[in-house]
């Protein structure tokens, strides 16, 4: 039996603990395989997220490259980089192709955007929600798209939409995020 005691193996652990430049501690731990084990499982059931937490979490969302929406009594299959903007029209939603065609659907424009990925669209005004890519001029109230639409920037949606873009030759100066 004393043989087995000396030939168990111990785990050195070695804790260094910085709380400043010049206040630094180091402590050595000697403990046993299932010592260590049971440490572990302890600490991480006490820094677990509690399932309800997790629950309410919110899920990251996968957008895909096309939407089917429906014409006539089918579905025509869209690509999202061909989606130009949309246009509210109370319950419904005009969907503006890049080739000028409009597709209506029967929901309400906030429905539609939650398919959209909204790191490319953007809402510019209460009835109007844009695909950057497609924007070929901006101006304080206004950006104008490269087919020619003009749309009418919302004043509540102007500081939104000119963090959007980088501008060059402004006078007004575009602050680091950083500088707060």
């Amino acid at each position: 039996m004393q043989e087995t005691k000396r030939n168990k193996i111990r785990t050195k652990i070695i804790i260094i603990e910085e709380k400043d430049e010049e206040d630094i501690t180091v402590m050595q731990l000697a403990i046993d395989k299932k010592q260590l084990l049971d440490f572990i499982n302890s600490f991480i059931l006490s820094v677990s997220i509690p399932d309800k937490v997790t629950a309410e979490l919110p899920v990251i969302r996968k957008y895909d490259d096309h939407v089917c929406i429906r014409k006539g009594s089918g579905y025509k299959k869209v690509a999202i980089r061909e989606i130009a903007y949309l246009e509210a029209a109370r319950n419904y939603c005009d969907v503006h192709l890049e080739d000028n065609t409009c597709l209506n659907v029967s929901m309400p424009m906030n429905e539609v955007y939650d398919y959209l990925n909204p790191a490319c669209f953007k809402r510019i005004h209460r009835s109007f929600i844009v695909h950057l890519e497609y924007v070929d001029t901006y101006r304080g109230n206004m950006v104008i798209l490269r087919n020619g639409k003009e749309i009418v920037v919302g004043r509540e949606y102007r500081d939104k939409i000119s963090e959007e873009f980088i501008c060059i030759g402004s006078r007004k100066r575009v602050k680091d995020k950083n500088d707060k």
